[in-house]
């Protein structure tokens, strides 16, 4: 995400959206009472025109709403922010949806604005120059691919050996299987964007030297990463083993979200260093005692995820959102969506 302006202690921003991420993130921003303004198309609404036989022709203006509600679409381009129209020329009243997607321009206005939306920002800004990487998850069975994304993980193809019955030809299985995979990805393919193989056994290594000599140039940045197992278990796997694995992956948001839930549900599991729950970590906050709060997206959208959030300053906890939308945030956000890494024990 760009911030083209920032105005009354950023209370005000004018932002650019440059990636689906930053959807994610203005998703978790734009609360009920926010205004929202941008360019947009409409139709004037006045009495006039009410009564005339032919639709009047769509104008472009600037549209300012109070956000009532917002869509969001997981892994598309897709973020509806509808709400009442507060500011507009004279002919222009009533309700109006923008569509957000990547190259947007849209004005937020938010004050106060919480620290937790403004980590938000920052993180989003922070991020916007990243790469996301691709996985393929593969055994001697079948291969998935995913697309990695700062919310959640795409499962874009699986592709099995032989392809349900498919005859390979002199190349032999795995010649035509590893075919098969490199024809899945190159719809997708960016060469920008790094690619992890993972899985057991020697197939991402053979995988790698395939995607070499048929892509030349044009092949991704690769790795390969050990796992006992293939497909979603495989990566679950990688992306719990957190400091252990390449920057590549240790800096994506959703290994970060789950070597952090790997680490809290040890600490859970042991009875001590952690604390779960509203009432819990409430308690924790009032005496100071929180290191970490760690709260799921769909807390974070409601009053008492944005008071707990705000208490966090006070102590200087440090705060971390989590996605629901992959495996381990979901696990987390089915847990109640609030837990807490302590800087001590709590008595009792």
């Amino acid at each position: 995400m760009r911030i083209l302006k920032e105005e009354d202690n950023g209370t005000r921003l004018k932002v650019r959206v440059d990636s689906m991420n930053d959807l994610w993130h203005l998703y978790q921003i734009l609360s009920p009472g926010t205004s929202v303004g941008g360019i947009t198309w409409r139709r004037s609404e006045s009495r006039t025109d009410m009564i005339r036989p032919d639709a009047p022709a769509r104008k472009k203006v600037y549209l300012v709403v109070e956000v009532e509600d917002v869509e969001f679409q997981p892994f598309t381009d897709n973020l509806r922010v509808k709400g009442r129209i507060v500011e507009a020329p004279q002919d222009i009243r009533g309700y109006h949806t923008f569509n957000v997607d990547p190259g947007t321009v849209i004005d937020i206005r938010k004050d106060p604005m919480p620290d937790g939306d403004r980590d938000l920002i920052n993180e989003a800004r922070r991020n916007s120059s990243k790469p996301s990487f691709m996985i393929i998850s593969l055994d001697d069975e079948e291969a998935t691919l995913i697309r990695m994304l700062d919310y959640g993980m795409e499962q874009v193809a699986t592709i099995k050996v032989g392809g349900g019955g498919k005859r390979y030809g002199g190349g032999g299985k795995w010649s035509g299987y590893y075919d098969d995979i490199i024809k899945a990805y190159e719809p997708v393919a960016d060469s920008e964007i790094p690619l992890v193989l993972i899985g057991p056994g020697f197939f991402k290594e053979a995988l790698m030297k395939e995607f070499r000599k048929q892509l030349l140039e044009d092949a991704p940045r690769m790795i390969a990463v050990p796992a006992s197992a293939a497909g979603m278990a495989g990566v679950r796997e990688v992306l719990c083993k957190g400091e252990e694995l390449h920057d590549i992956i240790t800096r994506s948001r959703v290994a970060q979200e789950a070597s952090l839930l790997n680490r809290f549900m040890e600490m859970v599991g042991k009875g001590k260093g952690a604390a779960y729950g509203q009432e819990e970590v409430r308690s924790a906050l009032d005496i100071g005692a929180v290191e970490m709060l760690i709260i799921s997206d769909t807390v974070f959208r409601t009053d008492i995820g944005k008071g707990l959030l705000s208490m966090a300053p006070l102590i200087g906890a440090r705060t971390m959102v989590i996605s629901s939308l992959h495996d381990n945030g979901k696990m987390f956000d089915r847990m109640g969506g609030v837990g807490a890494l302590l800087r001590y024990e709590l008595e009792g």
